[in-house]
């Protein structure tokens, strides 16, 4: 299979402070985007698949966002409105293999990144309580190129009838290679493997109990000048179905066995070294009722089929990451 199309991209804002005096900003770029995937069939239950792909990833408004963010006035952030959009391009090998109800992927790749976006920090001077202090000014730039290594794991797997075990793990390098005046700025210097997986247990129980357990992680993600915080979350629940299943009541708990996490950032460049700690409260408990009315669908079936899913924006901070979902009860933290 092979496919190839063409996007554009203009952004335009006209932002409006007079005590920032910021001006209109423009931003057009095209890009070309082909695919190859080449796939065969092993057996009737095994599958192995080379495939070529390039992504482009557009910034969000967060990233664009040129108004100073001075709620920290010793870690100010602002956007970079002349942000271009990362370019990956990706080869990689996959094989899918079904056996009974159980379902095993694994993937190798070789990803290159182009305009690679990571927030870099500066020094600043700051004026607290008529005292000058130093701080720093965090804003996004496209630092340089990345080549990367990396692998993935997704599993299904059900010992016996009434449990259900899934789990997901994806390893890759991290290596840049930052152009222009970054490089002056990269304290970073080694390849570092970073990593993100879940793992979720579901027991069915006699008279319409429902058992669930999560785990959620990640790696420090760095950047050239330094790492910012793992993220990590567990959750446990329970649930009563009744009324043929339509209906359940559920008891789930997060983080049962520590009331807060801990957030650790470290970033060094010329000029300046940074560090911080902070904690949030994360221990929760929660009761949810849920009630099923039956399948609803508003969409037209004579509508054309949307082509494109653009699902394609760099969101978040680089920062605190987080993800997941919620046990049997509900709840949990995106």
């Amino acid at each position: 299979m092979a496919g190839v199309r063409d996007e554009n991209t203009d952004i335009h804002g006209d932002p409006v402070n007079a005590s920032q005096g910021l001006l209109p900003f423009s931003n057009d770029y095209n890009t070309f985007v082909p695919s190859l995937t080449l796939q065969k069939q092993l057996t009737s239950t095994q599958t192995i698949k080379l495939a070529y792909s390039k992504r482009i990833t557009r910034p969000s408004l967060q990233y664009l966002n040129p108004f100073i963010n001075q709620a920290n006035i010793k870690a100010q952030s602002v956007g970079n409105p002349e942000l271009n959009p990362e370019v990956t391009q990706t080869v990689e090998l996959d094989y899918n293999a079904f056996i009974g109800t159980n379902i095993l992927n694994l993937s190798a790749y070789y990803r290159h990144t182009q305009g690679l976006i990571e927030n870099i920090a500066v020094p600043i001077n700051v004026v607290v309580n008529g005292v000058t202090q130093g701080g720093t000014l965090t804003t996004y730039q496209n630092i340089g190129v990345n080549n990367s290594l990396g692998g993935s794991f997704f599993g299904t797997i059900t010992p016996f009838k009434a449990l259900t075990i899934i789990g997901n793990l994806n390893a890759y390098t991290y290596n840049p290679d930052p152009t222009g005046r970054f490089s002056s700025q990269q304290t970073q210097n080694g390849t570092y493997v970073q990593y993100r997986g879940f793992l979720r247990g579901t027991l069915t129980l006699p008279a319409n109990y429902v058992a669930e357990v999560f785990t959620f992680g990640s790696s420090a993600t760095h950047t050239i000048q330094g790492t910012t915080p793992t993220f990590s979350i567990f959750g446990v629940g329970v649930r009563k179905q009744f009324m043929n299943k339509k209906a359940s009541l559920g008891l789930n708990a997060i983080q049962p066995f520590s009331k807060y996490k801990d957030f650790n950032t470290s970033l060094k460049s010329p000029g300046f070294v940074q560090t911080s700690s902070f904690q949030l409260p994360f221990r929760s408990v929660g009761l949810t009722f849920s009630y099923s009315f039956g399948k609803l669908s508003f969409s037209n079936p004579n509508a054309p089929k949307k082509g494109v899913n653009n699902d394609d924006l760099k969101q978040g901070d680089q920062g605190v990451g987080g993800g997941g979902g919620a046990p049997a009860g509900g709840g949990g933290r995106q």
